[in-house]
């Protein structure tokens, strides 16, 4: 029942299916847990051991959100399992605090994520990937510099017991014939939905708003927390970033189990990554692009199941897209060398084709019509931009 498929030795090796090894009670005995990166930024190894859990013994559920430009439409959702001590323990000895659920897009190796890509139908293997609390502080906050929001989700005691439960049958079963997708089949979709598989039929979450067509508000990562936050279900926000240098998380009876940040380095890890960073801005189109794909999907249901919520979301994502536009127009164009910097980034440089593909012609040929009539030094070279672009659209 709990076997999970053989690891393919094309897909990544950074992540694995959970293995259940036995289970006596509420004890698990699990395989395939990963415990942090090792290395340089190069050659970083995952780290995967033998654990054992006692689920009886979790104290808080949180909800994990790690943000990052562009923060307005990109995030990813997970869930952490904190225990009353640190008794999540290797078969080397080892301990820590609690355990974090992260629905993912198995990538094979090499593989970049793009969330475009993804919203292609079978794209991307599924992987339900466990960890422990470490690990994630690591990968998510010490490795790329990304923030992360921490919110406790309100649950009784037996239902973060079920909840811990439910997540690990789940992480274990053979998931090789299903797929992620960025809007129907996403990590802060299936975070939320496995909260409201343990939450009574008076407190469930809407998790449609059209046939087949999720909520926005339990799938578009920037606006799930005000949802929840109204709903009553998530509370005490805190916010963990580089430069929090420790993370303090409390358990049992007023005691803190901290994480140093400093101590997650592994060799050069931290410190080629400290300085931070900023997204690119053919990755900041891609989300651009990925609002208006799911704006697209949305406005194409039939079958809509609560108008008016259905009329908000389709208002609100329409507001962030143009919110988003204008912050890129922003940053396309912040001073005249910027903004010729760009343009001959997109236009003049040689890129590969399947590159072009991830370009919102569209909008930059409207920045570069808007810019035609300024003032600019570079106006000439505006109009031949527009031309190349349009050009560019009219042969695909």
């Amino acid at each position: 029942l709990f076997q999970a498929s053989v690891c393919s030795a094309n897909l990544s090796a950074d992540q694995r299916e959970l293995k259940i090894v036995s289970q006596q009670g509420s004890v698990f005995e699990l395989d395939n847990v990963r415990w942090g990166f090792e290395g340089n930024l190069v050659t970083k190894k995952p780290v995967f051991k033998n654990t054992k859990v006692d689920i009886s013994k979790v104290r808080d559920v949180y909800f994990w959100l790690e943000t990052f430009p562009p923060e307005a439409l990109a995030g990813h959702g997970m869930l952490a399992f904190v225990m009353d001590s640190p008794c999540v323990e290797s078969a080397d000895g080892k301990a820590d605090i609690g355990l974090v659920y992260s629905f993912e897009a198995w990538l094979e190796q090499g593989q970049k994520y793009s969330p475009l890509e993804g919203m292609k139908k079978n794209c991307y293997r599924l992987i339900y990937q466990v960890s422990t609390i470490k690990d994630r502080v690591q990968l998510s906050i010490v490795i790329p510099n990304h923030k992360m929001y921490q919110y406790r989700v309100n649950l009784t005691a037996e239902q973060k017991q079920e909840l811990l439960g439910l997540m690990l049958t789940e992480s274990a079963v053979d998931r090789s014939g299903e797929y992620y997708h960025t809007y129907y089949n996403s990590c802060v979709f299936n975070a939320i939905r496995l909260i409201n598989e343990v939450l009574p039929d008076s407190q469930k979450l809407k998790m449609y708003v059209a046939k087949d067509c999720p909520n926005l508000s339990v799938t578009f990562p920037p606006i799930v927390p005000d949802y929840l936050s109204k709903q009553g279900l998530i509370c005490e926000k805190q916010l963990f970033t580089l430069g929090s240098q420790v993370i303090n998380i409390p358990y049992g009876s007023g005691h803190v189990y901290d994480i140093s940040l400093q101590d997650l380095n592994y060799g050069t890890l931290y410190n080629k990554l400290s300085q931070g960073g900023d997204i690119d801005l053919a990755e900041y189109l891609d989300y651009l692009r990925l609002a208006k794909s799911i704006f697209m999907e949305m406005k194409n249901q039939t079958e809509i199941i609560d108008q008016a919520q259905y009329d908000k979301q389709l208002s609100e994502i329409s507001r962030i897209i143009a919110s988003s536009e204008e912050n890129f127009l922003d940053r396309f164009t912040e001073t005249p060398d910027t903004l010729a910097w760009n343009l001959r980034w997109y236009v003049k440089k040689p890129v590969n084709p399947e590159f072009v593909n991830t370009i919102d012609c569209e909008l930059i040929v409207a920045i570069c019509e808007a810019l035609k009539n300024s003032h600019c030094p570079y106006r000439q070279f505006l109009t031949d931009a527009k031309k190349t672009l349009i050009d560019r659209q009219a042969d695909r």
